[in-house]
């Protein structure tokens, strides 16, 4: 499409029946009409939303009928993914890995990345072996530069980058909040959600140049969604990955954009995660025998007999085929968010649940 051609408008596919309002019926808006591919479509959008919220302030009408957006007529569904190409950080063990695999076994080509060349190496290895046409490009996701040369070297030898899975993550130190070392804060950010930030600011640029249906996948966790303690900042990295995603879903639908998302929340996973090269160092109240080891020792003793990764990555496949947003590996995790909310709509204190309440009340 040329840049500044204006998209075929709503009207002209199918009836319009999902209008922005604002003060009166001949105010109405579809957000479809004024999508274009350059940046002249966002400025005349954001001077219709200044329209709207003027008329809104005097007409008295509420912001939620302002920013109401017509749901896209189909999704982003990728059903047929062999000939596409797979982005993947973390790759060289654990959910990355198993990404890279099942990706390879719908007939992708794969650009995988890891902070540990050598673990990455043989993971190129491993998915040679099995046929798979693979670049292997070591890179630190909290580095921006090095995941915009990942981009590079995925554009030159695939020519283009259809899936994002920004995977990468460590679990960080269990420790009281104030005796988290700063520099375990600022690696936990830097990999945990700087990571996705990258990549996000990176290739969604690219994926909307190309015109042609993509995907976004970013790992968060349970933790993105429940709290318990001595992991604040695994969890604040962890939500935080839930509400970029949530937003960048949202945004990418105003721009009826050609890109789809998902946000997948593993539980417990035979993974490496608490150990390994992106591990942190016990620290001292864990070496102490405190609360905090405890916590390390059923994070742990979880992981152990966790889902396998690959039953984690078959979920995540089927769910870039369908435009699946929320991905839950776990099924038992729903039951914990729910209850989570009704005690913040029932204003109760938070609590501690399950084998954490049994280890810190005996």
């Amino acid at each position: 499409m040329d840049a500044g051609k204006e998209r075929k408008t709503h009207a002209a596919d199918w009836p319009c029946t999902d209008r922005w309002r604002c003060g009166s019926r001949e105010h109405g808006l579809c957000i479809y009409r004024f999508g274009r591919t350059d940046l002249s479509g966002l400025y005349v959008l954001l001077g219709r939303i200044l329209l709207c919220i003027f008329h809104s302030a005097l007409h008295g009408w509420h912001l939620q009928n302002i920013f109401h957006i017509a749901q896209r007529p189909k999704g982003r569904a990728m059903k047929n993914l062999k000939g596409k190409v797979a982005v993947i950080t973390g790759a060289a063990r654990g959910i990355g890995f198993a990404l890279a695999e099942a990706s390879a076994e719908a007939g992708m080509k794969l650009a995988i990345s890891d902070i540990d060349p050598a673990a990455l190496a043989e993971a190129k290895k491993s998915l040679d072996a099995k046929g798979a046409e693979t670049l292997a490009f070591p890179a630190d996701v909290g580095n921006a530069s090095e995941i915009e040369a990942l981009a590079a070297a995925t554009l030159k030898q695939f020519g283009s980058a259809d899936l994002l899975f920004n995977n990468a993550g460590l679990f960080g130190t269990p420790a009281l909040l104030w005796e988290q070392e700063l520099a375990d804060w600022e690696k936990t950010i830097s990999v945990n959600l700087m990571g996705a930030i990258n990549g996000i600011r990176t290739f969604v640029p690219i994926m909307l140049h190309q015109e042609t249906d993509c995907h976004i996948v970013n790992v968060a966790s349970v933790a993105g969604h429940l709290v318990q303690p001595f992991l604040g900042p695994y969890q604040a990295t962890k939500f935080a990955m839930t509400a970029i995603t949530e937003s960048l879903y949202l945004e990418l639908q105003t721009l009826d954009a050609n890109i789809g998302v998902s946000l997948v929340c593993p539980g417990f996973t035979k993974t490496n995660i608490m150990g390994g090269e992106a591990a942190s160092e016990p620290s001292q109240e864990e070496m102490s025998g405190g609360p905090a080891s405890m916590i390390r020792s059923a994070m742990t003793e979880g992981v152990k007999s966790g889902l396998s990764p690959h039953d984690v990555a078959k979920q995540v496949i089927e769910a870039v085929k369908n435009d699946k947003f929320y991905v839950f590996t776990h099924p038992y995790a729903l039951e914990m968010i729910g209850k989570r909310f009704d005690q913040v709509l029932g204003g109760t204190n938070p609590l501690l649940e399950g084998a954490l309440k049994e280890r810190f009340t005996e």
